[in-house]
């Protein structure tokens, strides 16, 4: 161990990367995806949130068009008032996560619904490519997918689990500029950890911790995933833990954890230092998969606010529109 690393502070060295479900909006939105057709008063019951508040967000959700009342599918034989289920809309919007390995890259194209209407690999995500070459093939295979989907593309979400995809900042930026879209860059810890969320968002105070092609690390705090771009080894890492913020729960993902003699000695000196009620887990292998972490992040900035999404997409429809204008005038 290395017991002369220096400590990091949590509120310098990791900034916010995804925002969890905690607007009434988000909250809506996400429970009316977990149980189709739902009613207010139903969602009154999963949320905590009181009835007005239930109300203005379903109007808000509404308006912004990603929210429909079937008022005729109500069902009059129920006792009591009759219950208006609520329903997603298909709402216009293209929303894309890539997930990249040291060998590999994974394209998903999902609608507003959470259905895959294209996945593309992107075989020229090898070792032997320099990444503002890979990031071209990517953005290429991404221009490719709008001209096959007639739907506007909404945002970009990408995650990299690679020593050599070091600047993520740059690459959101080149992202957001190539496509005038919000777009998120984040390591694999983060992407891991939006897997999780979107699995269970009550989870907080969550430390992720990535070790395969390279290491990562993560928090799962109660509103966000805040993530850093310190490199680390694991030890430190887990010496980082041992004497700066104590989680309550320790999550580890990646090859790196697989072997049970790493696992058992991670265990035993977590254990020694923090105390067994620090919860021990390892990532569901399913999480880990390239398909599902490009789902996870393709949904994240509509699952965290979809309101602010869906503003941006007016603006973008407003701009689009006044461009097509001024076009016509200057071609007459």
């Amino acid at each position: 161990m290395h017991s002369s690393v220096r400590l990091l502070d949590m509120q310098t060295a990791f900034h916010q990367i995804f925002e969890k479900p905690t607007t009434p909006a988000a909250q809506v939105l996400y429970h009316i995806r977990q149980s189709p057709r739902i009613g207010r008063g139903e969602l009154v019951t999963a949320t905590g949130l009181s009835q007005p508040t239930i109300t203005r967000a379903v109007i808000a959700l509404t308006t912004a068009g990603l929210l429909q009342e079937r008022r005729d599918l109500i069902n009059t034989t129920r006792p009591g008032r009759p219950v208006v289920p609520l329903e997603l809309t298909t709402w216009p919007g293209l929303l894309i996560g890539i997930a990249v390995d040291v060998d590999d890259c994974i394209i998903g194209c999902y609608d507003f619904r959470g259905r895959l209407l294209r996945e593309v690999h992107v075989a020229e995500a090898a070792p032997e490519h320099p990444v503002s070459d890979v990031l071209e093939y990517i953005m290429a295979a991404i221009h490719r997918i709008k001209g096959e989907v007639p739907m506007p593309l909404r945002s970009i979400s990408l995650g990299v689990a690679s020593p050599h995809w070091t600047d993520l900042s740059w690459i959101k930026h080149r992202l957001e500029f190539e496509f005038s879209v919000p777009a998120i860059a984040a390591n694999a810890a983060a992407s891991i950890a939006i897997a999780e969320v979107q699995q269970n968002r009550n989870q907080a105070n969550v430390f992720v911790l990535f070790d395969e092609n390279s290491t990562s690390a993560a928090w799962i705090t109660e509103n966000a995933i805040i993530s850093t771009s310190e490199i680390r080894t694991v030890d430190e890492w887990l010496r980082y833990i041992i004497n700066g913020p104590r989680p309550s729960s320790v999550l580890f993902s990646g090859t790196g954890f697989s072997d049970p003699q790493v696992r058992t000695r991670i265990r035993s000196l977590l254990n020694t230092e923090l105390g067994t009620e620090v919860q021990l887990r390892v990532t569901r292998p399913e999480l880990e998969t390239l398909r599902t972490i490009s789902a996870a992040l393709a949904m994240s900035p509509l699952q965290a606010d979809p309101l602010k999404l869906a503003r941006e997409a007016s603006r973008a429809s407003n701009r689009a529109a006044k461009s097509s204008v001024a076009s016509e005038k200057s071609s007459r």
